[in-house]
């Protein structure tokens, strides 16, 4: 039997710091990922089934749950200690409900780094 819990506020175990429902559903991370391009091992992860390789410096990875539509926000980090001129960006023409992509590169070339980080912010389907 399924059951239904409605609450407007959260609170801590002591009563204290109070959140709407609001909030959390709408301000949360709806996914994030750690990974390692150089071989698409996912380290850590939420709301995220697989990481594809597009191509060097290239990465996709694929919601659990999709998106409510393509225009979530989203961030991507990562590094390349070899090099002082990375670049990161989340290709916004990739973005769709089931996916987005990564691009990273390092002195002006397309590079396949350790560690990678994507957060993605919007609503789910």
């Amino acid at each position: 039997m399924a059951s239904e819990l409605r609450v407007n506020t959260l609170k801590d175990a002591s009563g204290n710091n109070s959140v709407a429902t609001s909030v959390v559903f709408a301000g949360s991370a709806k996914s994030w990922v750690h990974f390692d391009m150089s071989d698409f091992s996912n380290k850590d992860s939420h709301n995220i089934a697989s990481i594809t390789d597009s191509g060097t410096g290239l990465g996709e990875p694929t919601f659990t749950s999709a998106m409510g539509n393509a225009l979530y926000s989203g961030v991507a980090t990562g590094g390349n200690m070899s090099s002082s001129e990375n670049g990161i960006q989340i290709q916004r023409a990739q973005m769709t409900t089931a996916k987005y992509r990564i691009e990273f590169t390092a002195g002006g070339s397309a590079n396949d780094t350790t560690t990678m980080h994507g957060q993605i912010c919007g609503d789910l389907a």
